[in-house]
């Protein structure tokens, strides 16, 4: 069997932009909050510096957002 693509490996995960809108976020505040660690670091990061989240650490990160919100 061979082994999966790059492409494969990463279907389903999101990148910032797709983030900041599935938690309500301006890519500029989700950026800051990465930044100042109130939100834990992307599941990836390429090379080129395109960060990629699991489906997981968005869940993760709505809730860390709900419980900033009250």
């Amino acid at each position: 069997m061979p082994n999966p693509t790059l492409e494969e490996r990463l279907a389903g995960y999101l990148t910032a932009p797709e983030v900041a809108k599935k938690l309500g976020l301006s890519y500029r505040q989700l950026h800051y909050w990465l930044t100042k660690g109130i939100l834990p670091q992307p599941t990836v990061t390429r090379k080129d510096r395109v960060r990629l989240f699991a489906p997981e650490w968005v869940e993760e990160a709505r809730q860390v957002t709900k419980r900033l919100a009250k």
